[in-house]
This record gives structure tokens, C-alpha cells and sequence, in this order.
């Protein structure tokens, strides 16, 4: 399916050029936007930053790519994602998360290679070059099998052309509700307590064996000092990991240095828990364990409190915000506004539910832009400054790319080329004062050109350059047209069958 070796060697420069060129932005208010400018980017590192004619005096036989009716612009970053095909497509309709969680049962099973395809294709759409892939295991492959899925989803980032910090998301108790399995199990049928058992036992990852997991990925992978992959720790969220699992992994990002990405405080349901069971909000808990830092990303944060915010500040731990997502599976609306007061670091994902199911990174930017709005006169909500740098520098920080993010000196020449004039349409390309404002709320995928990763194009004139759109979707297709397998169909049963206990159980939770 590849069209290219991801291995081979590449042009080592080229010039990036356009009408406008933004460079990075810095909140509140400030956005670095210069006027027909370019960069010059050398084995995918930027080197000069300048007026476009002066950088082509200076290099009259480099390659060129863009031109005046274009804004380059650093590649976004989606903070957090799962998988490439739609949940909702393959059998999982949107619910509260979760009654959702246990629906996932029901998921058709896709190569986990071709699925991450699938989504890079539609990231590369919307201009995304770095992706937050934590891989959530819905229907729990047995270990052995873990780092062969986890292979062919780093190998589907390779052959796209993406950056991809990776993680293998690790559930060591409470796997069906907030409960212990053995109690949840107690309240159901035998038959089904037996049948859902049978599912859970072989399924499960020992805490050894993750972290052998982790070890074995991070040196197959650079030891996260290549340009293209980062592999993290990933303790779920905290209702499903152990005081000794958390442990464990605040030891092993320290020794490894690297980082940590989780869900936190996505629903009530999860703050309640926490209330309950430790007697303190999810994130103070995490305080109390020492695993606030810079290293820590967390997905959600919801229903975090004021509390909870201050701590955030004061650690320097990052808040993935899933607006999107937060809305399909009514989980509410992140307290946005609090955070930015803060300056506590906020970055964007799409968490694998955007509004219209495409992995549409222009559009969760929107989003975000217009729910977090506020109402009347008063000025609220993120500005068009805060929004750029969510989903690019942020992002990137989050994900451990610190080099990517922005279009200066040193960077990596990560970026997307808009064409203005579809953009603006028969209004002509925009002035300065109203471009970014237009970027922000007109862009679609069909405004995006060419996306760039060290300089290369992955993504030129609406097709992928390394692998074939077309032969992908003709296999998915004819693999999804396939009857349902057993294991297929009897997750579906038990999926259907425990819907009414599972709603029970949170039935008399606030």
C-alpha cells in the first residue's frame, strides 16, 4: 500500500513560500504573521526565516513549494486520538461515556495498520502533522499479541509521513465499571457473569508486562530521540490504575524521561467516583501522588474544580481539551475560559469522535472557538492567538516534540499550505487584519494544498504522497463487507446484554 519507502532518503532542501507567513503565536493577542515571506528548510530543519525574494536571490536552484496565493502555516498537533475508523460506522453509536465504554464491545475488529492509516489519511486533510495516539485497546488483544498491533500502528505513522507520540493505555482494575470486577461481576446473571469473565481473564496485561511492553517499544524506536516517534506511559485514567500501577509509571517516565498521557475527569461519573472511594477530586489525588509535572498530559479534564485548575498551574501539566467529543458522549464542556486565566498549557484533540466523524482538526479549532464564545458583550473565550497555539506548539510540547510547533529558526519544517484564494473566494485574498479570523473560521480540508514534515510533502493537490488513498479504502472496504465472526457476534450479544446492568449500576449516582 505504501507508495514510497518511508526509509528512503529525501530531498534535504527546499523553500517554502507564500503571500503571508505565520510563524507562531503568543497569547493573548499576538500572532507572528509576516508578509510574503518564506523558509528555507535544510534535512528538514528551518534555516532561514525571511522576505521570499531575498531567500530565492540566495538559493536560485532549491526547490520550491508554494507561491503568492498561499499562507504556510505550522502543521497542527491533535493531542489526542485513539483510531482512524468511525466507532459510530463500526457498531458503536454515541451514549454517555459510560454505558458508551461497554458498547464499544460491540466494535467490528479492524487491522490495527489499516485503521491507523484510515485516520492519517483524514488527518492529513485538515493539515495535521503530529498526532497523540493513545491506543485504547476496546476489545483487549492478549499480551502476546499487544506489540505486534502497537508495531503495525507505528509502522501506518511511518508510511504516512506523521510524527506520532505513542502509548499503550493500561487498565490494571475496575475494567467494566467503577467497581471491582469480582463485586460488578456478583450482580449479573451467571450466565453472562461467566461469559463476560471468560473475555476479561485472558485479556488482561500484568503491570510486568506492560512496562516490558513500553521498554521493548522505546528501544525499537530510538529511545525517543529520533525525529518521528515518542513512545509515553499511559495509566488510563485514574479509576482504572492502581496507587502501586501509578507508582510504577511516575518511576519509569523518570528513568526513561520521557512522558505521560492520560484521561482525567472526562465525567461526573469520574469525579464522584473519586470523591467516594479517596476521598478527593481525581487531580488532587494525583498531587497527592506526585504525578502533577510537565511531563503529565491529560485528556478531558472536564469537571476539574478551581482547586483543581490551581494545582494544574502550578505543576505545568497540560489539558488535552476533546471538544468535540466531550459533546457526543455528554460529558460537558471543559471550563476553558479558567484555564487560560491560569495560563495553564491547553492543547487540542479530536479523541477520535470529531462533530461530523472525520478527524477534521479545522473544524475542532472552530469548535473550540465558537462553544467557549461566551454570550453578549463581555469579551470571553479563547482568542484567535490562544486557539493556534492549542493546536500547534502545545500540542507539540505535549507530545514531546518540543522542535516542532512553530515556523523559526531551528524548528522542524512541519507545515501546511492554505490556498487564500479558495479560502476568501470572489472577495480576493485577505488583508493582514482579517486573515488569521478567516483562517480560523473558513478553513476547511478543501482549503489545504500541501502539508510538509521536515520539509516534505505528504500531503499534495487533495492526495496522500506515501501510500494509495484509493487501495486503502478498496481493502477496508472489502474487509468490513465481511460477515460478522464469532467473537465479533458474541461481543455483541454480550455488549446488548449488559446494558441494563451497567445503566443500573449508575442509576442512584448523582
Amino acid at each position: 500500500m505504501p507508495l514510497a519507502d518511508p526509509a528512503a532518503a529525501v530531498t534535504s532542501e527546499s523553500l517554502i513560500r507564500g503571500r503571508y507567513l505565520l510563524q507562531k503565536s503568543e497569547p493573548p493577542e499576538t500572532t507572528h504573521l509576516v508578509d510574503d515571506a518564506a523558509v528555507f528548510q535544510r534535512d528538514g530543519v528551518i534555516v532561514e526565516v525571511g522576505p521570499y525574494a531575498e531567500l530565492r536571490a540566495r538559493h536560485p536552484e532549491t526547490r520550491e513549494l508554494g507561491s503568492r496565493h498561499h499562507l504556510v502555516m505550522p502543521g497542527l498537533v491533535n493531542a489526542h486520538h485513539h483510531g482512524g475508523l468511525s466507532n459510530r460506522l463500526l457498531g458503536c453509536a454515541d451514549g454517555p461515556l459510560e454505558l458508551w465504554l461497554s458498547e464499544m464491545w460491540a466494535r467490528r475488529d479492524v487491522d490495527p495498520y489499516l485503521d491507523t492509516l484510515w485516520g492519517c489519511l483524514h488527518f492529513l486533510r485538515s493539515g495535521v502533522t503530529t498526532v497523540m495516539h493513545n491506543y485504547v485497546r476496546w476489545v483487549p488483544p492478549a499480551a502476546d499479541t499487544l506489540a505486534a498491533s502497537a508495531g503495525g500502528i507505528l509502522r501506518a505513522y511511518a508510511e504516512a509521513g506523521l510524527r506520532v507520540a505513542f502509548s499503550v493505555a493500561m487498565r490494571d482494575q475496575r475494567r467494566i465499571v467503577y467497581t471491582d470486577d469480582e463485586v460488578f461481576l456478583a450482580s449479573l446473571p451467571s450466565a453472562l457473569a461467566w461469559r463476560l469473565a471468560s473475555r476479561l481473564g485472558p485479556a488482561g496485561l500484568s503491570r510486568p508486562d506492560y512496562f516490558a511492553l513500553f521498554e521493548h517499544l522505546l528501544a525499537r524506536h530510538g529511545q525517543n530521540r529520533t525525529a518521528c516517534v515518542r513512545i509515553l506511559l499511559s495509566p488510563s485514567n485514574l479509576q482504572w490504575s492502581s496507587d502501586e500501577f501509578l507508582a510504577d509509571i511516575k518511576r519509569y517516565a523518570a528513568t526513561y524521561r520521557t512522558g505521560i498521557h492520560t484521561h482525567l475527569d472526562e465525567t461526573r461519573y469520574q469525579h464522584d467516583w473519586a470523591l467516594r472511594t479517596l476521598g478527593k477530586t481525581p487531580a488532587a489525588h494525583l498531587h497527592g501522588l506526585g504525578l502533577l509535572g510537565p511531563e503529565l498530559s491529560c485528556a478531558h479534564g472536564v469537571w476539574l474544580t478551581d482547586g483543581d485548575l490551581d494545582l494544574f498551574a502550578d505543576s505545568g501539566a497540560t489539558i488535552c481539551h476533546n471538544a468535540s467529543s466531550n459533546l457526543r458522549l455528554r460529558s460537558g464542556t471543559a471550563r476553558l475560559d479558567a484555564m487560560l486565566r491560569r495560563d495553564i498549557p491547553v492543547a487540542l484533540g479530536i479523541d477520535s469522535n470529531g462533530l461530523n466523524d472525520d478527524h477534521d482538526m479545522l473544524q475542532e479549532i472552530r469548535l473550540v472557538s465558537l462553544l467557549h464564545r461566551g454570550v453578549g458583550h463581555e469579551r470571553s473565550g479563547p482568542t484567535p492567538a490562544h486557539l493556534l497555539q492549542m493546536a500547534t506548539a502545545n500540542g507539540a510540547a505535549a507530545c514531546g516534540f518540543e522542535d516542532v510547533g512553530t515556523l523559526q529558526i531551528g524548528k522542524r519544517a512541519d507545515a501546511v499550505l492554505i490556498d487564500l484564494e479558495r479560502l476568501a473566494g470572489p472577495c480576493g485574498i485577505p488583508d493582514r487584519a482579517s486573515l488569521v479570523d478567516l483562517l480560523l473560521h473558513r478553513a476547511t480540508p478543501a482549503h489545504v494544498d500541501a502539508v510538509l514534515v521536515d520539509g516534505e510533502p505528504v500531503f499534495l493537490d487533495g492526495r496522500p504522497t506515501r501510500f494509495d488513498a484509493d487501495a486503502l479504502t478498496s481493502e477496508l472496504r472489502a474487509r468490513l463487507a465481511q460477515p460478522l465472526t464469532p467473537a465479533e457476534q458474541e461481543r455483541r450479544e454480550i455488549a446488548r446484554a449488559l446494558r441494563p446492568f451497567i445503566r443500573s449500576f449508575y442509576s442512584n449516582w448523582r
